[in-house]
């Protein structure tokens, strides 16, 4: 009688250790992938706050130059440099002032009259508007002043300067003197100060990512348009 073999089954030692670690590597590279996915996709999401912020930043300042370039009342300071009351600055510093209609949640006041603003920046502190009303304080009492801080991030101002005899761009730290500029009635003791073309604020979120926002400060100019 003929004995029929049975086939063999199951796998060899060396057959299990190879497939654990086949299994292993495909494991760990999935795992890595995973990670890598979810990495990008926190850093984007706070990335776009990030850039949310700074849009925010320029929509709110943008808006607010331009109804101090186009002043519904001529009392009012228009767009310029000026240094505030009750605030002490350096030596020969001045700060880009306009005004505010409101009311504004960011300033908690009550009162009918705009608020004077001052833009004022620290590499440690970030970006802050100093402010007061327009009214005039009591007879015998001193002018109310407040800061209010906007962003963190910001860290610098950058001044951009268009000389059309040169056909360039100029790019300063402190505001230019200029024979024609346009100056508010606060800054006239101090000399006359040109507007820039554009600010550009610098801001940087952790020291790693970093974006600019430019800010035209004449009415009528296109950013993009103007840059190139």
């Amino acid at each position: 009688m003929k004995k029929i073999k049975s086939k063999r089954s199951g796998f060899t030692l060396i057959e299990v250790v190879i497939a654990i670690a086949l299994g292993g590597l495909i494991l760990i590279a999935s795992s890595s992938l995973l990670i890598s996915i979810t990495q990008l996709w926190v850093k984007s999401e706070k990335l776009d706050s990030f850039q949310g912020h700074v849009h925010g930043v320029n929509t709110f300042l943008k808006k607010h130059f331009k109804e101090s370039y186009f002043k519904i009342n001529e009392k009012l300071p228009s767009l310029g440099w000026a240094k505030p009351p009750r605030i002490t600055l350096g030596v020969n510093e001045t700060l880009l002032s306009f005004y505010v209609r409101i009311p504004n949640p960011l300033f908690p006041i009550n009162s009918p009259f705009p608020i004077v603003c001052y833009l004022r920046i620290d590499k440690d502190k970030g970006l802050s508007i100093i402010w007061h009303s327009f009214e005039k304080p009591e007879m015998g009492k001193e002018q109310e002043v407040f800061e209010t801080e906007i962003s963190p991030w910001a860290k610098r101002f950058k001044l951009h300067y268009y000389d059309p005899e040169k056909n360039a761009w100029e790019v300063l730290d402190k505001p230019r003197e200029s024979k024609k500029a346009t100056v508010s009635k606060e800054s006239k003791a101090e000399g006359k100060l040109a507007l820039p073309d554009f600010l550009e604020i610098q801001f940087e979120k952790e020291g790693e990512e970093e974006l600019s926002t430019f800010i035209p400060l004449f009415p009528g100019y296109k950013g993009k348009e103007v840059l190139e």
